[in-house]
């Protein structure tokens, strides 16, 4: 158990000291006259995001840091998103980001083994790091992400989790030995965003932000569309809420004209899932929906946003339809 202790300490540091150089990196590619942005995501089905209905299962938390700055001319970004195919029309703005994340996947009855049926999702975990692209005009927004991490102990799903259910009085988890084993894995995202605006109401503006796109990899393969309608005063000059799968845009250092702006939404989409190492031995279904509705908060150099995400099943074999809440912090310094 104490050896063990000793490696997990060990990929940590690793892991720790791989994101801080990117980092490091990341200032001095920078343009000096520009912000950097940092993004905190958050997603969890627990009662303290979801004070509405607790689960315990299947998704049931995701984390994500990343860092983002507009690149200077010189940076090789700025020539690659130059030639990229489908350039905006409009003056494009870039900004290049470097994040860390780790998801966490349980079955039911996360501290009752017994109460767990014969199909079910096995325990797992995924560490990643990535880089991601942005580009954009007025109108329209690409994304480009990559992300190659690891899947099985060395994730630390196992004592991330027993670390939140400790601080939060929760039941143990049982299960762990079983996870999925260590093996390397990767992703490759894509996303393009429009962005409609309509007049403005009693004061407030209406925009309507379309998308579509695809992951790409060893983790997850799929198609992706989506549709996001926002409501609000002073809406920000971004494509959007920012999500754990859809970082917020970044190629607008100063998102909102004036120094407050709020707004809800409501964003509907689905996808056409090829791949999903995180279903081994399930029978996954081929479309899977999902509802998320929310509120974003942005005060000067800081945003704040919370919401809720509801899915349709996953597998075949899935007891129930799951849901989550989550956290979103974005602070430009």
């Amino acid at each position: 158990m104490f050896l063990k202790r000793v490696a997990r300490k060990q990929r940590f540091i690793i892991y720790l000291s791989c994101f801080l150089l990117m980092i490091s990196s990341s200032v001095v590619a920078g343009d000096p006259n520009d912000s950097f942005e940092l993004h905190l995501y958050w997603e969890n089905d627990g009662s303290i995001f979801k004070p509405n209905g607790r689960t315990d299962r299947h998704y049931t938390n995701g984390t994500k840091i990343a860092i983002s700055h507009r690149p200077s001319p010189s940076h090789w970004s700025s020539d690659f998103l130059q030639s990229f195919p489908g350039k905006p029309s409009g003056k494009m703005r870039a900004a290049v980001g470097y994040l860390i994340g780790q998801n966490i996947y349980t079955p039911d009855h996360v501290g009752v083994p017994k109460k767990r049926g014969p199909n079910d999702r096995k325990f797992a975990g995924w560490l990643y790091g990535g880089i991601y692209l942005q580009r954009s005009d007025e109108e329209l927004h690409d994304h480009l992400e990559l992300n190659l991490g690891v899947i099985g102990p060395s994730s630390l799903a196992e004592p991330m989790q027993r670390a939140i259910h400790d601080t939060f009085d929760l039941t143990d988890p049982k299960g762990w030995s079983g996870q999925l084993d260590d093996e390397v894995a990767f992703d490759l995202i894509y996303q393009r965003k429009w962005k409609f605006s309509t007049k403005d109401f009693a004061g407030c503006q209406a925009q309507f932000i379309p998308q579509v796109g695809c992951m790409l990899g060893t983790a997850h393969r799929n198609l992706n569309i989506d549709a996001t309608f926002r409501f609000g005063l002073n809406l920000p000059a971004d494509f959007g809420p920012g999500r754990l799968l859809d970082p917020v845009s970044s190629t607008y250092l100063q998102r909102v004209a004036s120094t407050f702006s709020t707004y809800a939404f409501v964003r509907v989409g689905g996808k056409l899932v090829e791949h999903n190492r995180f279903l081994t031995g399930l029978s996954p279904e081929p479309f899977m929906a999902e509802l998320q509705v929310g509120i974003v908060l942005e005060y000067k150099k800081l945003q704040l946003g919370y919401s809720q995400t509801f899915q349709t099943r996953e597998y075949s074999q899935q007891s129930g339809k799951d849901s989550f809440g989550a956290l979103t912090a974005s602070w430009m310094f």
